[in-house]
C-alpha cells in the first residue's frame, strides 16, 4: 500500500534493512546495530542517495517516525563460521585415513 507508513520497533532494525523517517524520507542502508540495554540502539548506516555513511543513537521515543522500507537479517550463514572445515584429499575427494574425522589412535 503506498502513502500507508508503517512505524518500525528498534527491533525491526537489522543488518541490511533500509529505513526512512530518520531525516526525513531519506534511505538509509543498516550496516550495523549496537544494542544499549532494551531501550536504545546506535545505528551505524549508509545514505542510498550519497553513500555516505552515519551513524544515530535511537531511543525507544523515535520509533513513531521511522519506517523499514526493505527488510534486513538478523542473522546470516556466510560460511565464516569457526570450526566448520571440510577435509578433502587430492584430486577433491573425502580424505580416507586423515585421523582429523576420527579422534586419537588407540596404540
Amino acid at each position: 500500500m503506498k502513502g500507508v507508513r508503517v512505524v518500525a520497533r528498534l527491533e525491526e532494525l537489522t543488518k541490511g534493512a533500509v529505513v526512512c523517517g530518520l531525516f526525513g524520507d531519506r534511505r538509509l542502508r543498516i550496516v550495523d546495530v549496537d544494542w544499549h540495554g532494551s531501550a536504545a540502539i546506535t545505528l551505524t548506516y549508509t545514505d542510498e542517495l550519497t553513500g555516505r555513511p552515519g551513524q544515530e543513537l535511537l531511543y525507544r521515543d523515535d520509533e513513531p517516525r521511522l519506517s523499514v522500507e526493505q527488510a534486513g537479517r538478523a542473522w546470516s550463514m556466510d560460511g565464516d563460521a569457526p570450526g566448520l572445515v571440510s577435509v578433502r584429499g587430492s584430486g577433491g575427494r573425502p580424505a580416507r585415513d586423515s585421523g582429523v574425522l576420527r579422534g586419537p589412535r588407540k596404540r
